[in-house]
């Protein structure tokens, strides 16, 4: 997974990207599943989720124009080669100094500096951790419910790696020709990608993606106390 257990789905689309610029014939494959166990009666919002990506080729449904790195190492989230469970620093600083400083920082930054403004896009695909730290972000950076969907913590929870890219797999769905879609993931800093829609994005209504699975699931009879 990286250095950082959340970084995972955004570093593969970062260095996978890199290398079909350098060979344009280049086809890459890649998928960010996570395995979240959570303690019992602790982040309840832990949920597995897994996101595939198929990069270059032909037909493309959306094109990365520009993206970004910023690193800020931070101890807030972690699990060992030993650890079962995921670990998080105290709440209040897992939240004030690592995801919302770093995310809202990195975004507000990149966009300055490409002269771009919330509403050029009409998605965005924001890694988070729970509803509330969405709800938060998004509206100290100005985007509206419109923009950014919550669909994911509803109805799944956090999928960790995995959900920056389901996340966009969402976004992709709902995305018309020529819109412009943010993406921006967490773990040890940010990573920010501005994609743009291609004529072909309505073939992304015919995949078995969040939409449908959502709307396929089964409910399990709750077995807590």
């Amino acid at each position: 997974l990286g250095q950082h257990p959340l970084e995972a789905g955004v570093v593969f689309l970062n260095r996978r990207h890199g290398l079909i610029h350098q060979d344009t014939d280049l086809g890459v494959f890649g998928s960010a599943p996570q395995e979240r166990p959570a303690r019992f009666g602790r982040h309840p919002e832990n949920a597995l989720g897994a996101a595939a990506l198929l990069l270059g080729g032909e037909e493309l449904v959306a094109t990365i124009d520009r993206s970004c790195t910023r690193y800020h190492e931070i101890q807030d989230v972690w699990r060992s080669d030993r650890d079962i469970y995921v670990r998080t620093a105290e709440d209040r600083f897992a939240s004030d100094m690592g995801y919302y400083k770093t995310m809202a920082d990195s975004i507000g930054d990149f966009l300055s500096k490409n002269n771009m403004t919330i509403a050029d896009f009409a998605k965005a695909a924001l890694y988070s951790p729970n509803q509330r730290q969405l709800s938060r972000l998004s509206r100290a950076l100005g985007f509206s419910e419109s923009q950014v969907e919550d669909v994911l913590h509803k109805q799944v929870g956090n999928t960790g790696s995995a959900m920056s890219l389901m996340c966009l797999v969402s976004a992709l769905e709902q995305a018309g020709r020529s819109e412009r879609i943010m993406l921006a993931g967490y773990g040890n800093g940010c990573d920010v990608f501005v994609m743009t829609a291609t004529d072909s994005i309505n073939r992304m209504a015919d995949r078995r993606g969040i939409k449908k699975h959502l709307s396929s699931k089964s409910m399990l009879t709750p077995y807590s106390r």
